[in-house]
């Protein structure tokens, strides 16, 4: 990829839609990555391109998207094609994203993802915008209100790369805000992951390679870790986790005053228990692979 596929975060009712229409507005290689659904489109509903159950399963199997969602019954897919096309041709690829499945189209196009977290000047704000919208029911509302809340208690910290309050009347400096940063820091920026070189690397012999974790229990991939010097991988650090970013920023994120507070590494596909948190001997929070739980690859992307 050439330019990178500039993500849009935040709860339901924080203007994501104005934004990336003022985006598009204010220049012309902003490119809304459409998604496909099953879903029959809803009248003069232009952002989305509707197949049958059967095109998708058929698209799908054929790793056409970097994420396949299900939401009451209707599947929504993104992509895979339309995001690496604009992006090579010189096009900003664009979407709207629920932070809550950052790790799944994290995992699939690693650091070509530039993410920014639009957050409401205050709950006030988002209430009075989404009675504004008239699109809500309840659920949107609850929705909305519980993103918030978890923003605030800090469990999106470290997910994201960029963050920006969507003050009311101020949507202009907000796109404004978004399009500096992104041709700073998303155009032209396809270049190798950066590992880690510090003490725990040279204990290691100074060596390290990119390796993709798979659950053998669904052969999905769970992550991208960052091995230092020869043999097994027997257990995985929290420090050297590349990705997803709910494991790469976690001990950003949450406060445990015992290994007893650290949940488990866990499939966030099948839900399957990969490893168990301890403090290994140099202090480090680290996860014992449970044996014969992880299939690990060696990673085809570019790293330095």
């Amino acid at each position: 990829m050439k330019n990178k596929l500039l993500l849009l975060l935040g709860p339901t009712g924080v203007g994501k839609s104005t934004i990336i229409n003022k985006l598009k507005d204010l220049d012309s290689r902003f490119v809304y990555i459409s998604p496909f659904t099953t879903r029959p489109l809803r009248p003069n509903e232009k952002d989305k391109i509707h197949l049958s159950i059967e095109e998708f399963k058929e698209m799908e199997k054929n790793g056409k998207f970097v994420f396949v969602n299900n939401i009451y019954g209707n599947y929504y897919g993104t992509p895979r094609d339309a995001i690496i096309k604009y992006s090579q041709a010189g096009l900003f690829p664009l979407l709207d994203w629920p932070i809550q499945k950052i790790d799944k189209i994290s995992l699939e196009l690693t650091n070509n993802i530039l993410s920014v977290y639009l957050r409401p000047s205050s709950l006030d704000y988002l209430k009075s915008h989404l009675s504004i919208e008239k699109r809500d029911d309840k659920s949107r509302l609850e929705t909305a209100i519980g993103e918030y809340n978890d923003f605030v208690a800090g469990k999106f910290y470290g997910m994201y790369d960029f963050e920006i309050v969507n003050k009311e009347g101020k949507v202009d400096e907000t796109v404004s805000e978004i399009y500096k940063i992104y041709l700073k820091e998303g155009v032209g920026k396809d270049g190798p992951i950066k590992l880690k070189h510090d003490s725990y690397r040279s204990a290691r012999g100074g060596t390290a390679k990119l390796l993709d974790l798979y659950c053998r229990s669904c052969d999905s991939k769970v992550a991208i870790y960052q091995k230092d010097g020869p043999g097994e991988l027997k257990r995985c650090y929290l420090n050297r986790f590349m990705y997803p970013p709910s494991l790469s920023s976690f001990e950003k994120r949450v406060r445990y005053d015992s290994i007893k507070d650290v949940p488990n590494f866990v499939c966030n596909n099948c839900n399957t228990v990969l490893g168990t948190p301890f403090i290994y001997s140099d202090g480090r929070l680290t996860f014992a692979l449970r044996p014969g739980m992880v299939t690990a690859k060696r990673s085809k992307l570019k790293y330095k």
